[in-house]
């Protein structure tokens, strides 16, 4: 098989580079050159590095087509499962419009909106009351909000089902905003009020004046 002609991308500072192997330099020896307008340069490669560069590039670009291949097929409207970790699911419709991810997703025009969560969800993914406040996880606040977003199909179960788990076999795990009570108001208030306590700078007058702060506390 002839190396001369065969591109490649190899890392030149902290870019990866097209690289294009130009001809045998010596035996075994081959000349590699980049025109990239920033990062271009010469390599001379020896040919069996240069061969296993060039297999893992093709292994690599086959993957990308898989994954190219599977974005194209879906359709808005569409209901896959994003993989979020430990059998954790979250349930998600295909919708027109991406956010800026350059990648696949944004060539097509689409992303995933989550609908739901699947699974044995922990406590400290779900909405709780902390210091007086309502605190929202991350990955609640994802299917509440319906946050969009563009993740590698190799997180989706319908990329490549597997056997182990069936997140469409998986109960619905219901999200719930807590209710402050009397107790947390008071506690939210408190913290509010020790807050402006903090940033007021040292001085006679602002010792008053956080005094007065601190009195008003019902």
């Amino acid at each position: 098989m002839s190396l001369i002609g065969k591109t490649f991308h190899s890392t030149v500072a902290d870019a990866s580079v097209k690289f294009e192997v130009v001809k045998r330099a010596a035996p075994g020896i081959y000349r590699c050159v980049s025109r990239d307008p920033e990062y271009g340069c010469e390599r001379l490669m020896d040919e069996v590095s240069l061969k296993a560069i060039l297999k893992s590039e093709q292994i690599t670009q086959e993957a990308q087509r898989r994954v190219d291949a599977y974005i194209a097929s879906l359709n808005v409207g569409d209901i896959v499962h994003y993989h979020h970790v430990f059998n954790i699911f979250v349930q998600c419709e295909v919708v027109e419009g991406t956010p800026k991810s350059f990648n696949t997703w944004e060539q097509y025009g689409i992303s995933l909106k989550p609908i739901a969560l699947l699974g044995k969800v922990k406590e400290y993914d779900l909405p709780k009351i902390i210091n007086g406040r309502v605190h929202i996880p991350h990955l609640s606040k994802m299917v509440l909000n319906g946050e969009l977003f563009t993740p590698h199909p190799s997180n989706i179960y319908e990329y490549q089902p597997d056997n182990k788990v069936n997140p469409t076999e998986l109960e619905m795990v219901s999200i719930e905003i807590p209710k402050l009570t009397e107790a947390d108001e008071r506690m939210t208030q408190i913290n509010n009020a020790f807050c402006k306590v903090l940033d007021l700078e040292p001085s006679e007058e602002n010792l008053n004046k956080a005094i007065e702060i601190l009195q008003a506390i019902k």
